[in-house]
């Protein structure tokens, strides 16, 4: 992405000259995750376009068409005991999204087949407290694709513990959605020059494959560039 244009040229070129903002590249396996892309967030007030959808869409045919990996995730509580800890406090409408309810669905756009994961969270990121990492490391995966919202909350998080799991993160731009540009924005600015490769659609269909079994060999290869 070109921050040269930005409000973030001057930090661009002091991270650069730092050597900070390396590409990561593609890698040998890709999964796509995409984040919260639910009712509740792309049928309200928070979406102020559906074309991040229409896009991941897009990706979600690719890596289906490939044998990508896709897993959903969707945040959503017991109407019972809407308990959403430290997050409720600060996020205190969190627990008003009740399982089960048509603000938990997936948008139709990009519905789920049967054969893939939708996960349940209640923290931001798609990695705590499960073994996501482990089984995506175990299928192959060495590179993961994000997509989804808020780009500066769970979208950001995921990223930052991909990363910190060993995977080479890629966030297409124009798949994500954040109620705020400027907070949008910057967590893009974050994100490529410290966690991962703020990428396209089109980088995303270019160097996406899918994954090798765990167990099989093949000769290392250095990441290809997204751009």
């Amino acid at each position: 992405m070109d921050w040269e244009s930005t409000e973030f040229a001057e930090a661009h070129r002091k991270y650069r000259e730092r050597g900070v903002g390396a590409r990561l590249g593609f890698g040998q396996g890709t999964a796509l995750i995409i984040i919260d892309f639910q009712r509740a967030y792309t049928r309200t007030w928070r979406a102020a376009s559906l074309d991040p959808v229409r896009n991941t869409r897009r990706l979600l045919d690719a890596a289906r068409e490939r044998g990508v990996p896709v897993i959903f995730t969707y945040v959503g509580w017991d109407p019972v005991n809407p308990d959403a800890g430290v997050w409720g406090v600060k996020a205190p409408t969190l627990p008003q999204l009740h399982e089960g309810s048509e603000a938990c669905e997936i948008d139709p756009l990009i519905e789920p087949l049967p054969s893939e994961k939708v996960l349940l969270k209640r923290v931001p990121s798609a990695f705590f407290g499960n073994t996501l990492a482990e089984d995506l490391r175990s299928a192959g995966v060495d590179t993961i694709v994000v997509c989804g919202t808020s780009t500066s909350g769970c979208v950001r998080a995921t990223v930052v513990d991909g990363l910190s799991y060993g995977f080479r993160m890629m966030l297409p731009s124009d798949c994500v959605a954040d109620a705020s540009p400027a907070s949008g924005k910057a967590a893009l600015f974050d994100i490529d020059t410290k966690y991962g490769d703020v990428v396209t659609v089109e980088d995303v269909l270019g160097g996406m494959r899918p994954p090798r079994p765990a167990g099989s060999t093949h000769e290392p290869q250095a990441g290809r560039q997204a751009r």
